[in-house]
């Protein structure tokens, strides 16, 4: 017997002691249920699909950080590659003459798609730097400068800071 009561919107039901439930009412009222969620759900008017999400987050920034390994070479995999961005060590100076050398020692960089400063790049797997798999991007710590930079973007427990557009 179903129940002698029901919910005001779905109409599920309400049992009380001298009602008999049965399989077949919890049957209907799970029904019930699954085809409103999928009704709500389903919805675009007040729920956003998974491709307007994706679009909708591509434009948002990216923050993240990293501890620097002190190796001379670095890949941070993001799981995607990044369209523009900025890199900085905390409680570091972008840039610090290099004691009279007419050298920088640099402590922030730029990317982009189109190119980087020379402490970092857009690794989409055909720079040849990494595995061909990473997705993200590289940093260098050198002791030596290229022109007239010396890139510090992984030097030991420095932390580094991004922000990074999809």
């Amino acid at each position: 017997m179903a129940s002698s009561n029901k919910t005001a919107n779905l109409q599920l039901n309400q049992w009380v002691g001298s009602d008999k439930p049965k399989m077949a009412d919890f049957n209907s009222d799970n029904s019930k249920i699954d085809a409103a969620f999928a009704a709500h759900t389903g919805n675009t008017a007040i729920h956003i699909t998974a491709q307007e999400r994706q679009s909708w987050n591509s434009g948002a920034p990216v923050f993240g950080s990293y501890v620097g390994n002190g190796q001379s070479f670095r890949i941070i995999d993001l799981g995607y590659i990044p369209s523009f961005g900025i890199i900085f060590a905390v409680d570091k100076l972008p840039l610090v003459a290099s004691g009279g050398t007419g050298n920088m020692m640099a402590y922030c960089a730029f990317l982009s798609k189109q190119g980087a400063s020379s402490p970092a790049f857009i690794e989409d797997g055909t720079s040849g730097m990494g595995t061909g798999e990473e997705r993200g991007f590289g940093v260098i710590s050198m002791l030596s400068a290229s022109n007239n930079a010396i890139p510090h973007l992984n030097d030991k427990d420095v932390t580094y800071c991004y922000m990074l557009y999809r």
